[in-house]
C-alpha cells in the first residue's frame, strides 16, 4: 500500500487525459460503491475501489477524502490529507483531520522519547517469550439496509416491485407525475415564441391603423381602433372611407390571433393535458385564420387600387409610400404565419410535458445531486420533511461521507432515530459530538435516543 499512495505536487494536479478503460461517469459509481463498502466495514474493498478512481483522476477530492479513512497507516493518511489540501485549501474537514494527525504524531513522538530514556536508565529484565496469539476471526459483513432499491423510501422495509403500498408503513410506493417534470429549453423557447407572436400581432394592428390614417386624411388614428372594435362612432363619410381601405372583417381577423395566443399561453403554463390538445386545435385554427387574413388583405388592396391611384394622382397620396406600407404589412402577415407554423410544430414535440405516468419510487440517490455535497444535503432534508426517512438517510449519509459537517451529522442522526436504527443514530451523534462537543442539539438528540432505547417506541425525533 505505501508504494501505491504518493504525495502529489500542485503542478501534477492537472486534468488527466481520458482513460480508455474507465469512462468518466463510472468514477461516481465507484465512489458510491466505496461508500457502501466503508459503511459495511469492508475497508479493503473500499480502498481498492478508491485507488482505481485516483489512478484515473488524481484531482478527485471526494476519492482522496474517503481514501484517507480506509488507508492502513498514519503516513498514508497524512499523504491523502495533504493531497486534499493541495487541491482544495479550504477543505475544513481535511484541515482539521490533518492538524489532529500532527498533534497525535507529536504526542506519540514525545511518549516514545520518554519511554526510551526510561528504558536506558532501568536495568533490562529478561522478558518471557511472547505467547502466540490466535488470529482474530474475520468480521462478518453487515448488509446495508439502504442498499436494496426496492426498499420502502419511507421506512426502508423490503418490498416487492408489484406492491402498491409498503407492507410495513402503508405509504404509497407509486407516484403519478409528468413524464418531463422540469421545464426544458424547448418548453421555455415555445413560451417566448408565443410572447413574440403577440407582440408581432399587435404591431400588425398598428400598421393597419397607420395605413388607414395615411389613406384617409380626415381620419384620426386615435378614433380608428374604437371604430373597428364597434365601441365608437365617427363621421359616416370617414368611416366608409376607412372601411374601404381596411374592411372591419380584416381588422378583426388580424386581432383574433392575439386572443388565441393568450389561450395557448394559458394551456402551456397550466401543463394540463386537456388544454394541451385544445392548444393544438387553436394552433391549427390560428394558421387558417392567418392564411384567410393574408388573402383578405390582398383582395382589399386590389379592390382599393383604383382609389389609391386617383388620390395619388390628385397629389393627396404618395404612391411609393403606400406601396412600401403594403410590403411591410404583407411581410408582417407572413412573419405571423411563420411563427404560427413554428409554434404548432414545437407544441407537437412537447407532448411529454403534458402527459402523466405512474412511476415506482425507488430507494436510490437522485442522479441530479449525486456527488454534490450541497445538493445531497438539501435533497436529504427535503425528503426528511416529506417523512421519506430512508431516502433522506441515503442522501445525507453520502453527503457525510464526502464531508464531515455538523449540520449533516445532526440531520443524519435525526433520520436514523426516526427509522429506528438506534445503533447508527448513536454513531452519528458521536461523530457530531467530536465536531461540536458543546452543541445543545446533540444533548437533545441524545436524550431522545436514550428514551427510545428505554421504551422501544417513543415519539419521533424532530425533523432536521
Amino acid at each position: 500500500m505505501p508504494d501505491r499512495i504518493q504525495k502529489t505536487e500542485p503542478a501534477d494536479l492537472e486534468v488527466q487525459e481520458t482513460s480508455e478503460t474507465t469512462p468518466p461517469h463510472l468514477t461516481d459509481v465507484q465512489i458510491q460503491k466505496a461508500t457502501v463498502a466503508l459503511v459495511n466495514g469492508e475497508t479493503a474493498t473500499a480502498r481498492d475501489l478508491l485507488m482505481q478512481v485516483i489512478e484515473y483522476d488524481e484531482t478527485n477530492v471526494a476519492a482522496w477524502w474517503l481514501l484517507s479513512r480506509v488507508v492502513e497507516t498514519a503516513d498514508e493518511r497524512e499523504i491523502c490529507l495533504e493531497n486534499i489540501l493541495t487541491l482544495d485549501p479550504n477543505h475544513a474537514a481535511a484541515r482539521a483531520a490533518w492538524e489532529q494527525l500532527q498533534r497525535d504524531k507529536a504526542s506519540a513522538a514525545a511518549t516514545f522519547a520518554e519511554r526510551s530514556y526510561t528504558s536506558v536508565e532501568a536495568a533490562p529484565e529478561a522478558m518471557p517469550p511472547p505467547e502466540e496469539l490466535a488470529p482474530l476471526p474475520p468480521t462478518p459483513s453487515t448488509p446495508d439496509f439502504l442498499e436494496d432499491e426496492l426498499g420502502c423510501p419511507y421506512c426502508a422495509a423490503p418490498t416487492a416491485w408489484e406492491d402498491k403500498r409498503c407492507p410495513a408503513c402503508k405509504h404509497s410506493l407509486w407516484t403519478h407525475q409528468r413524464e418531463v417534470e422540469q421545464s426544458t429549453p424547448a418548453y421555455r423557447a415555445l413560451l417566448m415564441l408565443e410572447v413574440l407572436f403577440i407582440g408581432v400581432s399587435a404591431l400588425l394592428l398598428l400598421l393597419l391603423l397607420t395605413y388607414v390614417d395615411i389613406c384617409v386624411k380626415s381620419a384620426d388614428i386615435r378614433d380608428l381602433a374604437p371604430l373597428y372594435l364597434g365601441i365608437k362612432q365617427i363621421a359616416p363619410k370617414i368611416a366608409t372611407a376607412s372601411f374601404n381601405f381596411v374592411p372591419p372583417v380584416l381588422f378583426r381577423l388580424s386581432l383574433l390571433p392575439i386572443g388565441l395566443s393568450l389561450i395557448i399561453l394559458l394551456g402551456l403554463l397550466s401543463r394540463w393535458a386537456p388544454l394541451y390538445f385544445t392548444a393544438l386545435l387553436i394552433e391549427a385554427l390560428r394558421i387558417l385564420v392567418n392564411l384567410s387574413t393574408i388573402i383578405g388583405a390582398i383582395n382589399a388592396w386590389s379592390a382599393t387600387a383604383a382609389a389609391v391611384k386617383t388620390e395619388a394622382a390628385a397629389g393627396q397620396l404618395t404612391g411609393q409610400a403606400l406601396s412600401l406600407m403594403h410590403i411591410v404589412i404583407l411581410l408582417t402577415y407572413l412573419a405571423i404565419l411563420a411563427l404560427a407554423g413554428l409554434s404548432f410544430i414545437s407544441l407537437l414535440n412537447l407532448h411529454d410535458h403534458f402527459t402523466f405516468k405512474h412511476r415506482r419510487l425507488l430507494l436510490r440517490t437522485d442522479a441530479d445531486v449525486d456527488g454534490s455535497i450541497v445538493g445531497l444535503q438539501i435533497r436529504g432534508r427535503a425528503y426528511a420533511h416529506q417523512y421519506a426517512w430512508a431516502l433522506a438517510a441515503l442522501h445525507l449519509r453520502q453527503a457525510w461521507m464526502l464531508e464531515h459537517n455538523l449540520e449533516t451529522g445532526l440531520a443524519l442522526a435525526t433520520v436514523y432515530l426516526n427509522l429506528g436504527r438506534l445503533d447508527l443514530a448513536a454513531i452519528a451523534l458521536e461523530d457530531a459530538r467530536r465536531l461540536a462537543p458543546t452543541d445543545p442539539r446533540i444533548a437533545s438528540l441524545t436524550a431522545i435516543l436514550a428514551e427510545k432505547q428505554a421504551h422501544g417506541k417513543p415519539p419521533y425525533a424532530p425533523s432536521p
